[in-house]
């Protein structure tokens, strides 16, 4: 957690030394590309040096009413800051890429809290803190039909990830089927990440040919466990 924290505040204060300009010169903030604008011009140098910078957050703010005057309210929040590094651009290595995240959870969860249910309402509540999720390399060849990653990865992100799940509230479907997870402790999603390697073959858009091999070692899986994803074998 220590470790996790001095990262962070050593990337804000890096970036606390960026010289911005000011907001009037990148237009009106509603016209941004990304909510927090092109950093006075520094994001899209860095992106055109092979470094990308991209951050999501996703908020629950659910509350639950049942039997007259009774409100119980539990708001959620997970957040997730990824750097990907473009090897063709930084040391002329053709199709390779270096993807790493930072996960930052909050909140409580309205479930446990309130409903009783099994399938959770809350997609944005996960295990609370700080982790280094997904780390790994990734390699394309043969014209980008086929895709090789190797590092710390989730189970979720490969294999049960569809764009209609994010049409949904309920953690029941989004971002991914929580009976996956509920049924084994071994399909694991965001915090929790672990050794694997994926391949992906793409012979035709829209058709995608997915295997992979994980590690079933739990204390390096779950989030606490590996001391949040910095130590990520005992």
């Amino acid at each position: 957690m220590t470790k996790v924290l001095a990262s962070t505040l050593c990337l804000i204060a890096a970036l606390g030394l960026v010289r911005v300009s000011p907001a009037q010169a990148q237009g009106p903030w509603w016209t941004w590309s990304t909510i927090d604008g092109d950093w006075g011009g520094y994001r899209h140098l860095l992106a055109d040096h092979g470094l990308l910078f991209s951050a999501t957050s996703v908020a629950d703010l659910q509350g639950n009413v049942s039997g007259g005057e009774r409100k119980d309210f539990a708001p959620a929040d997970t957040s997730v800051v990824a750097l990907d590094a473009d090897l063709k651009q930084l040391a002329d290595l053709d199709g390779l890429l270096f993807h790493a995240e930072l996960v930052a959870v909050e909140g409580q969860n309205l479930s446990t809290k309130s409903i009783g249910n099994v399938l959770q309402v809350a997609t944005a509540f996960a295990q609370q803190g700080y982790y280094l999720g997904q780390m790994y390399a990734q390699q394309k060849l043969f014209d980008d039909k086929l895709t090789l990653q190797a590092g710390r990865m989730t189970t979720a992100n490969n294999f049960a990830c569809l764009s209609v799940f994010g049409d949904y509230v309920s953690f029941a479907d989004n971002p991914i089927p929580i009976s996956l997870t509920n049924n084994t402790t071994y399909f694991t999603s965001l915090p929790a990440a672990t050794w694997a390697t994926v391949l992906t073959v793409t012979p035709i858009e829209p058709i995608a040919l997915v295997a992979g091999i994980y590690d079933t070692n739990l204390s390096s899986a779950q989030p606490s466990a590996s001391d949040h994803g910095i130590f990520l074998v005992r």
